[in-house]
């Protein structure tokens, strides 16, 4: 539209007076046209509004009728509860979090929670942290743990008959939890109330891993080999008690579980770790060459075993240095605090590994090490031997 006042428009000009009435004029029809177009609109909105909600009312009908037809509601139960079970993860033990499955699928409706709880292969693994504040026991510290120890419980309850798979870790820092406060065995305060609680689906455990102080870990000495038929794997990583040790202390010999047929790797690993009465797949832990004597009696199936070992202990008494048979042990990780050529071919001259796959040598040689030729000649006695790995540090410059 033109306008003789075209030149002026988005400028800060001041029309003079006699300029007003032409400019009322100029107005008066594009005004009139403006007010019509709103009417229009108007009519036309209202339409749309109406014409909106009736699709919106009709939307919803057919959505909810949909609904009955969706592909996942019609799939068979025991389809879904794979599903439920894939959504698991596959690193890890489950943890208590209503972000993470098991938990979250009771959560979507009242159809899947059903489902989710009478699945029990959703619940038959764990990852328990117990709460921090052990070393400060108050009214809420108890309660939180008294809390955490029934949910678990009821957890594990659910998993029916299923083999379980469980961590205990006793709080993000343990090393900062150990209570030094006097306890009853079942005061919320106890140390070893998490671990005595399991104990009551010992004869499911399959994978166990604990992580705990040495008095906590005593409960397991009232476990015999019966009481765990289904165990194939235990680490245990252990440190002290805040107040110390006891000249007492239990020992390894003392847990019937390692003498389960099934428990095929053992690893004990941590600041501090008891005896050793018998010999399985252990990492990180002090040893001694008597303890090779008990491993073929003891664990029939072990499969891995990585051993650090001590010859200052001394060698085995003479009555125990009878050749022993590991059927199945395929993997041998052997960390020598002293003497690894010599200490190596001891150990692997006492022992039958006829499957043996993968052999490690890890230490540091000192100078009069023995020459290897027991490590090699026992080497060469593998026929189903495929790999070797042994450190440069293990061999002085006359080898």
């Amino acid at each position: 539209m033109s306008s003789p006042f075209a030149s002026q428009l988005g400028t800060n000009y001041c029309p003079r007076d006699e300029e007003l009435p032409q400019i009322k004029a100029l107005l008066f029809e594009p005004s009139q046209r403006l007010k019509r177009l709103d009417d229009e609109i108007a009519v036309l909105q209202k339409a749309l509004d109406k014409l909106s909600k009736e699709r919106d009312a009709l939307s919803a009908y057919v959505e909810a009728h949909e609904v009955l037809m969706s592909p996942i509601r019609r799939l068979p139960l025991d389809i879904l509860e794979h599903i439920f079970v894939a959504c698991l993860p596959t690193h890890r033990n489950c943890v208590m979090s209503a972000q993470e499955a098991p938990v979250i699928l009771g959560r979507i409706c009242s159809y899947w929670r059903t489902i989710s709880l009478a699945t029990p292969r959703l619940w038959s693994r764990l990852h328990i942290v117990e709460p921090t504040g052990l070393e400060q026991p108050n009214s809420l510290n108890t309660l939180r743990r008294l809390q955490r120890l029934e949910v678990a419980d009821l957890w594990l309850r659910r998993s029916g008959e299923c083999p379980l798979s469980i961590s205990l870790n006793p709080s993000p820092d343990p090393l900062k939890s150990g209570s030094s406060v006097m306890s009853s065995p079942g005061s919320a305060t106890n140390p070893a109330l998490f671990l005595t609680a399991l104990i009551q689906f010992a004869p499911r455990w399959q994978n166990i891993r604990l992580v705990a102080q040495l008095s906590a870990l005593e409960a397991l000495s009232r476990l015999t080999e019966d009481d765990v038929p289904l165990l194939k794997q235990l680490d245990i990583v252990c440190f002290a008690d805040a107040q110390g040790t006891n000249d007492d202390q239990w020992t390894l010999s003392q847990c019937g579980v390692l003498h389960c047929p099934s428990l095929s790797a053992f690893s004990i690993s941590g600041s501090f770790t008891p005896g050793f009465g018998v010999a399985a797949s252990v990492e990180s832990a002090d040893s001694s060459l008597p303890l090779v004597s008990s491993m073929g009696p003891n664990c029939p199936k072990l499969r891995t075993c990585s051993v650090l070992v001590d010859p200052d202990a001394g060698p085995p008494p003479e009555e125990d240095r009878s050749i022993v048979e590991c059927l199945f042990l395929h993997t041998l990780d052997l960390l020598c605090v002293d003497t690894p050529i010599h200490t190596s071919g001891y150990l692997l001259n006492r022992l039958s590994l006829p499957d043996l796959r993968e052999f490690t040598l890890r230490g540091q040689a000192t100078p009069g090490d023995s020459t290897g030729d027991s490590l090699l000649s026992s080497l060469a006695a593998s026929s189903r031997l495929e790999i070797i790995h042994i450190e440069s540090g293990s061999f002085t410059k006359s080898h």
